[in-house]
């Protein structure tokens, strides 16, 4: 019953909070390609493992191919990672503690946001293999050590860092926990890994793309490194970038200062740990699983030290704080805590409601996004560009560039002109960018809707290209229309 309504409140906290066009959008168009038949790697480009795109998938083909459904996933996993995490919990207190004590601080430090579904999965699992670990330390046995490497190996298959990290914690609990068995466990642990890691790329070997998959998930990575970690300092504080979602002062307001107490809740369980390790001497092993899973947790955010790869972080790092909690008789502070929680969570869902009222925002009427949130200027931006690709002939193919590409790819028809259905530098790489530049070279690609953003993974190879080779066609909504004077038409182009 807890969870159900945690879930539902997680899934109104997403639509409340609006679409993210650039991540959401991104993995909700893979997931709706996935689930009419295309095959990742083969038919597009996706650049991490495949499990939580096959489980978006799997929910559109049942629900219906709507970013309702999307949304849902994310928020039934958020109430499943707050179940885990007082599992967790009431495993270490070895006593009853009131869910609300964990799931009240989770729904508003660490929510679902709107965003691709693989890092929650990810955080999901890693979380489960914890739970797992822990179990195992307290009564070992190989089947358990099996499980936890298991849980692990899931973890692998949503976000693989996350999940290697995982792994490797797995494997230090099962070297604290195995005393004479050490090497048994060792073995059971990391066969867990294999079989989890193996179940989830076997669709990816029996499509064919095993060659692809290994391209697209690692080769341009080193792009991202180098790219990414810059980019929390070139948000909105130096560039002024648009952020995904549109919101007013008062629901920025809040959400800044729920986030900012995200980010002092991870520091805090690490200084909560260090005094459990010097107060409880006797349970100095389970401490430090508890530990080495949270130094996981946080790594797996580099290098975006952002609040969408931090706020994750949060669930494991309020076990040793709550562990800490221990609540003796009635207390006003006690009360006062839990009336302040209380009042921004009616803020957190209130305000939203507001915007509403005012006319701040409005339910979408896209495709596939119908009553989602948008704002008043992202709906004239958008129906612009929609009006503008609507009136080009269907054989006369349009590349959109820029980090909403891929809903504007679903919201306007428009076939992808390439396999690459995201434009930024830590998808394309150099080899993409070639790639699209000699599209355009041959005439393959009619017209391009360039939206320019000045952050560290633009493509400025091929915006280059586009701006010096392509005829300006004028701005509609949020980018500039270039016509290709190398066009071919159709019957050139077969």
């Amino acid at each position: 019953m807890y969870l159900a309504t945690l879930a539902g409140l997680g899934f109104l906290y997403s639509w409340l909070w609006g679409l993210n066009r650039a991540d959401e959008l991104w993995f909700f168009y893979l997931a709706k390609l996935t689930a009419e038949g295309q095959l990742p790697y083969v038919d597009f480009v996706f650049h991490v493992f495949p499990a939580g795109l096959y489980l978006t998938a799997a929910g559109l083909l049942a629900f219906g191919h709507h970013v309702f459904v999307l949304k849902a996933l994310v928020a039934v996993i958020f109430a499943l990672t707050a179940g885990l995490t007082w599992k967790v919990l009431q495993l270490l207190r070895g006593q009853s503690m009131h869910p609300a004590l964990v799931y009240l601080p989770l729904l508003l430090l660490s929510p679902p946001l709107p965003g691709a579904a693989y890092g929650p999965f990810a955080y999901l699992f890693l979380v489960a293999a914890l739970l797992a670990s822990l179990r195992a330390l307290a009564a070992p046995s190989w089947r358990r050590w099996l499980a936890a490497g298991w849980w692990a190996g899931l973890a692998v298959g949503g976000k693989y860092n996350v999940g290697l990290l995982a792994a490797a914690s797995v494997l230090g609990a099962a070297w604290v926990g195995g005393r004479w068995r050490r090497l048994y466990h060792l073995a059971a642990g990391t066969a867990g890994i294999a079989v989890a890691v193996v179940v989830n790329l076997l669709p990816v070997w029996m499509s064919g793309g095993w060659t692809e998959f290994s391209h697209q998930v690692f080769a341009t990575k080193g792009f991202y490194l180098k790219g990414a970690a810059a980019l929390p300092l070139q948000g909105t504080v130096v560039h002024d970038l648009p952020r995904p979602v549109v919101l007013t002062t008062a629901e920025n307001a809040l959400r800044l200062g729920l986030r900012a107490a995200g980010y002092l809740t991870v520091a805090l369980g690490a200084l909560a740990l260090v005094r459990l390790w010097h107060e409880r001497r006797g349970q100095r092993p389970t401490v430090g699983v508890v530990g080495v899973f949270l130094a996981a947790a946080a790594a797996g955010a580099f290098p975006r030290f952002d609040s969408e790869h931090v706020l994750p972080v949060v669930p494991v790092a309020v076990v040793p704080l709550l562990l800490l909690y221990q609540p003796r008789g009635r207390s006003r502070w006690r009360a006062g805590a839990a009336a302040v929680a209380l009042g921004l969570v009616g803020l957190t869902f209130l305000l939203p409601v507001s915007s509403l009222l005012a006319g701040v925002w409005q339910p979408a009427q896209l495709p596939h996004l119908t009553g989602a949130r948008i704002a008043g200027p992202e709906s004239q931006a958008i129906e612009a560009i929609r009006t503008f690709a609507k009136h080009l002939a269907p054989d006369q193919p349009v590349l959109f560039i820029g980090p909403y590409a891929a809903f504007y790819y679903l919201v306007s028809g428009r076939t992808p002109p390439t396999p690459h259905l995201s434009t930024l530098l830590s998808e394309l790489g150099t080899v993409g960018q070639a790639q699209l530049i000699g599209q355009l070279q041959r005439g393959e690609i009619h017209w391009v809707c360039l939206q320019r953003w000045p952050w560290a993974l633009r493509p400025a190879t091929l915006e280059e290209f586009v701006t010096t080779h392509l005829t300006p066609h004028g701005e509609g909504g949020e980018c500039s229309w270039w016509h290709n004077p190398n066009a071919l038409s159709p019957v050139a182009r077969e």
